[in-house]
């Protein structure tokens, strides 16, 4: 089973959604917790609108005390991942994010239509950031990756 999760993992800049069986879910959180990244496990049933969440990708990230709790500080944090170096940090290096979601047609379902895209295209923009970060030498990539999975 593990080098059948491995191909999700890939070193790619680019963000790629996966359609996944629900047997695959845990695994693929197992996984990516023992590689160090952080997890949020959203059921789209539970996170009807955008404060939902972000109070969700918070909590379930161990988002930084600083984060605000609305969409541009969800991407911003999520897009870099500095914070890891904070003395108050306790989770060890931070190798990347997971977000996996199940219930897709119910997710942001109280938000205007097409939200749920965006939400897609805010970690596209993220994890472009978190690749290759503004601030590096030109041409120097972290190898840090956000995964996304939707489960179906």
């Amino acid at each position: 089973m593990l080098d059948k999760l491995q191909k999700y993992f890939d070193k790619s800049p680019e963000l790629k959604v996966h359609h996944i069986d629900p047997s695959q879910k845990n695994h693929i959180i197992n996984h990516a917790t023992r590689k160090g990244y952080l997890v949020a496990d959203l059921d789209g049933k539970k996170i009807p609108d955008i404060e939902k969440l972000c109070k969700e990708v918070g909590e379930q990230m161990h988002l930084p005390s600083y984060y605000g709790e609305n969409w541009g500080a969800m991407g911003e944090c999520i897009g870099d991942l500095d914070w890891d170096d904070d003395p108050d940090w306790m989770y060890g290096e931070i190798a990347g994010a997971l977000v996996v979601i199940e219930n897709f047609d119910n997710f942001l379902s109280k938000e205007k239509d097409g939200l749920s895209s965006e939400f897609i295209s805010l970690l596209r923009v993220a994890n472009r950031d978190l690749y290759s970060p503004p601030d590096c030498i030109e041409g120097a990539k972290s190898g840090r990756m956000i995964k996304v999975f939707i489960i179906d």
